[in-house]
């Protein structure tokens, strides 16, 4: 384990495990890298990198946190580039920036952003907008998978290979959870909606 710089850094007993410099970072993890930053962790599966920001945590194996504030990744072979508040809980899934945003589809992407959401969905994209949903297991009989919205506010795919280009409070499915509350209570509860004959209600504030 090496410390080559910085102050209150703390290497735990790794292997392998690198803080090139910052403050308050620490490693519990072999193989970890944190290159800089403040009060950044590294720690769960091997070979984790932080390379700055302040308040992020990595436990995913192969992750990555490029900086930012407060970013916290689980998935492995993941990728959070900056914003803030984002988090992954999926493997091989990104998150480019953005502020409180959430990926938990594996093979996954979301650009930017703010309080959008990708869960239990494979290959899901989300390019920019908030309150933005793709939702449905990807894997199971009625799942979601290669999903696409755009841009836009407070749209929701439910159905699979579907699109959203942009627009808002747009549905494809049937209904549209409040998932994303379990991971952000008291700030913003998505759509709700029957098949395109209900009405479409937002609830909070956007």
């Amino acid at each position: 384990a090496t410390i080559s710089g910085g102050s209150y850094n703390q290497n735990y007993n790794t292997y392998h495990s690198t803080i090139s410099g910052g403050r308050g970072n620490n490693t519990n993890s072999n193989y970890a890298t944190i290159s800089g930053g403040y009060v950044n962790s590294v720690g769960g599966g091997p070979f984790g990198t932080i390379s700055g920001g302040y308040l992020n945590v990595n436990s995913g194996s192969y992750g990555t946190i490029s900086g930012g504030y407060r970013n916290i990744n689980s998935g492995n072979y993941s990728t959070i580039s900056g914003g803030y508040q984002n988090q992954i809980l999926a493997g091989n899934s990104s998150i480019s920036g953005g502020y409180h945003n959430l990926n938990n589809g594996i093979n996954s992407s979301i650009v930017g952003g703010f309080y959008n959401c990708i869960t239990c969905s494979g290959y899901g994209f989300i390019g920019n907008g908030s309150g933005n949903q793709i939702q449905g297991c990807g894997y199971n009989t009625n799942g979601n998978q290669d999903s696409f919205i755009g841009n836009g506010d407070s749209n929701c795919s439910w159905i699979k290979s579907s699109s959203i280009v942009n627009g808002h409070l747009n549905l494809i499915g049937q209904t549209c959870s409040a998932a994303y509350t379990a991971f952000y209570p008291n700030t913003y509860t998505v759509l709700s909606a029957n098949q395109f004959a209900g009405s479409i209600t937002l609830q909070g504030d956007v």
